[in-house]
């Protein structure tokens, strides 16, 4: 019995960093604009990244995603990071419980945290947009001409995603933070212990 061989689709992804936490242009700082330069590049559909620099020894963590007007987004990341209040010294479940939901009502409060302790680390992060050669999928026309269409945005940052997933990287893409989940089943059970608790 013959096996069919399974047809392999190459699409070479390109990562080009256009600002990193060092560079006068970087603008995620609480009060920092995007300066006329970087808006230029920057405006638009995109597909992009956040590349951390390790903590101490360990892997970099990244994350991947996608934005129709990517201009607007950096702005939601400049205005998290300016609303976000300094760390707390004293963690209880009531002072973690109102920041947590925020992050999960907001994605983009999640990623300004990040940014935010990198920064306080002094760790570099590094902004960076895909480049790809165009291809076509069924006939389908996948280009930087084509990310206006959220379909095609979505393909290539689940692609994009999944080609960053290996081994020697932290992918902070909620769907691989097991660490989000069971702290979320954590806060779960302990609001359930409290309520048991008052009731008594």
């Amino acid at each position: 019995m013959s096996l069919t061989p399974v047809r392999s689709i190459c699409v070479p992804l390109n990562w080009t960093t256009v600002t990193h936490s060092d560079d006068q242009a970087w603008c995620f700082r609480s009060g920092s604009k995007v300066n006329k330069d970087l808006l230029k590049r920057i405006s638009g559909p995109r597909i992009y990244r956040f590349r951390f620099a390790p903590e101490g020894s360990g892997f970099p963590w990244v994350y991947v995603g996608q934005s129709e007007r990517f201009e607007k987004r950096c702005a939601a990341y400049v205005r998290a990071l300016s609303q976000r209040k300094p760390s707390l010294t004293e963690w209880t479940v009531g002072s973690l419980g109102e920041p947590w939901k925020e992050m999960g009502r907001n994605p983009c409060a999640r990623i300004a945290a990040h940014i935010q302790n990198a920064q306080i680390d002094r760790r570099k992060v590094e902004l960076q947009l895909l480049d790809f050669e165009e291809f076509c999928l069924n006939r389908v026309l996948i280009s930087s001409g084509t990310l206006g269409n959220p379909f095609v945005r979505y393909l290539l940052e689940n692609t994009a995603i999944l080609d960053t997933d290996r081994q020697g990287i932290n992918l902070m893409n909620r769907g691989r933070m097991k660490e989000a989940k069971d702290f979320d089943h954590w806060m779960q059970k302990q609001k359930n212990e409290r309520g048991k608790s008052d009731a008594r």
